[in-house]
């Protein structure tokens, strides 16, 4: 058996969460099958298949080619794709990983590039031919079955796990003798840090945390911490607050819990079902409900810190490595 794994997204990591997944959901995998077993391919100039990927894109989108079709020597079984992309329609029987179906619920929280490329990677066609789909929470699943019309059988949850990348010793992004409310994404409209944006200008009005400090990510002071600078973020803020519109699953707030940091997470998605033990809960849509959470926390901080049961990603890893022989047996 051999499966081909499409590893574009590895070659992205600026771009987010999705990348991040996939970098450390592979070596899982990896170890779930032998190296003859999966094979990671990649396009693009300076990889094995110095095309461009613009290139790429096109002849995908036009049905001229399909990705696996590019590396037809590699005589592969199956197609593992960890996230969607131009792949045309694959000759190969594949399983599809889908983060969650964000911009078929709301394209407004999108800007127009990224609108654009959802519509010619031609996301529903993609999703409802794969021979087996993978997803992230049970609400990313009931959204496959209710926007999709995907059964159940063919869509497996896998559970997530955590990377070992402890806090940075740096200190650039350690604020001393201040306590601060951390918020992620100030660029992306779903995040909403609207919301908390409100709950802080409520919050400081009152004299006993009139020095509470807003750090938002994605602003000038803050535009791109490393992962080792958001940890030590995470790791020092007196309260981190989630207040996203809709999440597939919502990693930050485990990657906040190792730390025992208090969370606040928004009602809305897949944030409930996920979140760790001790994340308080508040409306999306009502900056009053995080102000009153955001106090609780700040009076309390002990009774309100947070425990991930997250651990490793070889579940994960297992569970895929035998849905795609299952595939490749087909």
């Amino acid at each position: 058996m051999k499966v081909l794994m499409d590893g574009r997204p590895l070659l992205r990591p600026w771009m987010g969460g999705v990348p991040r997944l996939t970098s450390l959901l592979v070596p899982a995998i990896q170890q779930a099958l032998t190296p003859d077993e999966l094979v990671t391919v990649v396009t693009g100039l300076g990889t094995q298949r110095p095309i461009p990927n613009k290139i790429v894109a096109f002849l995908t989108w036009t049905g001229l080619f399909s990705f696996d079709r590019l590396f037809h020597e590699q005589k592969a079984d199956a197609l593992f794709l960890p996230n969607l992309e131009f792949v045309g329609r694959p000759q190969l029987p594949y399983a599809l990983l889908v983060h969650d179906l964000s911009f078929l619920i709301e394209p407004r929280w999108f800007g127009w590039k990224s609108r654009l490329w959802h519509l010619l990677v031609k996301p529903r066609q993609l999703i409802q031919n794969a021979a087996h789909l993978f997803t992230v929470s049970n609400t990313s699943k009931q959204d496959l079955m209710r926007l999709l019309d995907i059964p159940a059988e063919r869509i497996t949850v896998i559970p997530l796990g955590l990377d070992e990348t402890p806090p940075s010793n740096d200190t650039s992004y350690v604020l001393r003798d201040t306590r601060y409310i951390l918020c992620l994404g100030a660029a992306n409209h779903r995040k909403n840090t609207e919301c908390v944006i409100a709950a802080h200008a409520e919050l400081i009005t009152q004299e006993k945390y009139k020095d509470v400090k807003l750090v938002i990510t994605g602003t000038p002071e803050y535009p791109r911490p490393s992962y080792e600078e958001l940890f030590a973020l995470m790791r020092d803020a007196a309260v981190f607050c989630y207040p996203s519109w809709y999440e597939g699953f919502g990693m930050p707030l485990h990657e906040a819990a190792r730390f025992g940091t208090p969370c606040i997470a928004s009602t809305a998605s897949s944030l409930p079902e996920i979140a760790p033990q001790g994340t308080r809960f508040a409306s999306p849509a009502k900056p009053q409900h995080w102000l009153e959470a955001i106090c609780q926390a700040l009076d309390n901080r002990e009774t309100h810190q947070t425990q991930t049961m997250l651990c490793d990603w070889n579940p994960a890893g297992s569970l895929i490595a035998q849905r795609l022989k299952d595939i490749a047996k087909t």
